[in-house]
């Protein structure tokens, strides 16, 4: 599998879960919330969506 196992993708997906819900600002969706954490970068323009 090119993007690692299939359970450290779960894994890293429920600790984001609940790091969302022990942190995040009332009304922030789970995309504001990653970014905002530093779980992933924001995205300025569509060309970098994969750097």
């Amino acid at each position: 599998m090119p993007y690692g196992s299939p359970v450290r993708t779960i894994a890293a997906e429920a600790d984001a879960i609940c790091r969302l819900a022990r942190e995040r600002a009332p009304g922030e969706r789970f995309g504001d919330f990653t970014i905002r954490a530093g779980i992933v970068r924001a995205v300025t323009e569509g060309r970098f969506i994969n750097d």
